[in-house]
């Protein structure tokens, strides 16, 4: 049980263990479902079709003239195209940044982020296993590797990271409502809500824990999405998005597409993308966020680059400052050991560079004082090896 109070710190390095990309893979991602949508969006302005999805912001289809619809099926093809092109040129390190350098696009690239993670989503839960261990083999330089990608059994790797948190939310729990005695939050840069899921799917097969104790216990502020999320509730199975074909009889599949892009839109108005503008938009969660931080005895960073503008965003700066800091334990991963990241990590906590530099002590300490602790590992094996846990 978490006893004393514990915050974890979620970046993207933490949702790749459950199917979803990180920066440069979601971009690429947003530019495969940018082609697939432009096929849609050009035939649809050809036939000027009435069948409307609610992002194209047509109030009464049926009163709009076949030009005036053939200008919006127009409008949104020319958006998507640019949004396409833009990315493939530029090829952004983090399409949040390139949102923000063009507002315009926002619409558009939101509902494309949007439909690449609920589709993630539905493929981790028919695939039962992290997707981004074989398309690491797909997309290998090397043929043998792209040749193992078809043989690769996703079941046998080590992702379910949260199973370690489970273990420790449940133990020493001997009623139901003893969950609620955990003090545990979660703040998250992810748009999805695998740890929702995973910690809602985990808990609600202890049969110690009443169903709606479980659920109450993931549900309001226990986690914190400082940029949104596609979807809320967690309980409720992945769509499967029907899309349809892709050849050029398109019609028979204008209804489906409808319904999956209304689908989209509607989890795509939940996320906040544009930096700086639009983040700001979730300042009652980023309080509350910071908050838990500051009260927190240990705290976890797990999966996290440790973008400045994101550490800023959550204060992160003078938080975990060391001259601040009072018996508290601070946890986080560098996976494979980024000078980069290391920097950063010094720079937040101790306002120089070389702290934690690649070869130096995993631990910087002080008794009674500040303790922080890095590991070199991914998510899972840091937490399986490397962390302690306190009750």
């Amino acid at each position: 049980m978490f006893t004393k109070e514990t915050a974890f710190i979620l970046g993207a390095g933490a949702s790749w263990h459950y199917g979803y990309p990180t920066g440069e893979a979601l971009v690429k991602k947003v530019i495969e479902k940018a082609g697939i949508l432009l096929v849609y969006l050009d035939w649809s302005a050809t036939n000027a079709h009435n069948i409307l999805p609610n992002f194209l912001g047509v109030a009464d289809a049926a009163a709009a003239s076949p030009d005036e619809i053939r200008a919006h099926w127009q409008a949104a093809y020319a958006q998507c195209l640019e949004l396409k092109a833009g990315l493939e040129q530029v090829n952004p390190l983090v399409i949040d940044y390139y949102l923000g350098w063009n507002p315009h696009l926002q619409t558009i690239g939101r509902l494309l982020i949007a439909w690449v993670i609920l589709e993630c989503e539905h493929i981790f839960q028919r695939d039962g296993g992290n997707v981004n261990h074989r398309e690491l083999l797909i997309n290998s330089p090397y043929g043998d590797e792209r040749v193992r990608a078809n043989d690769l059994d996703l079941k046998r790797y080590k992702d379910d990271w949260c199973r370690f948190v489970i273990h420790q939310i449940a133990i020493n729990c001997e009623h139901s409502h003893d969950l609620f005695e955990n003090k545990v939050r979660f703040i998250t840069f992810n748009y999805d809500i695998s740890l929702e899921r995973s910690l809602y799917k985990g808990l609600r097969h202890i049969k110690r824990f009443l169903p709606e104790d479980v659920v109450k216990f993931c549900a309001g502020d226990r986690v914190l999405h400082v940029y949104g999320e596609v979807r809320e509730n967690f309980t409720e199975e992945p769509s499967s998005l029907n899309w349809g074909g892709q050849g050029p009889a398109l019609g028979p599949w204008l209804s489906d597409r409808k319904t999956s892009l209304d689908y989209i839109y509607n989890a795509s108005e939940d996320i906040y993308v544009i930096d700086p503008d639009d983040k700001e938009t979730n300042k009652d969660v980023i309080e509350k966020a910071v908050n838990a931080i500051d009260g927190a005895k240990y705290i976890y960073i797990l999966g996290y680059g440790f973008d400045p503008n994101n550490s800023a965003r959550l204060g992160l700066p003078k938080l975990l400052n060391y001259q601040r800091m009072k018996d508290q334990y601070v946890f986080f991963t560098n996976f494979g050991n980024i000078n980069r990241v290391n920097k950063r990590v010094s720079n937040l906590f101790f306002g120089t560079a070389n702290h934690f530099p690649p070869g130096g002590p995993q631990v910087e300490g002080s008794s009674g004082s500040y303790y922080y602790e890095r590991s070199f590992r991914e998510v899972y094996e840091a937490l399986e090896l490397d962390f302690d846990w306190f009750d």
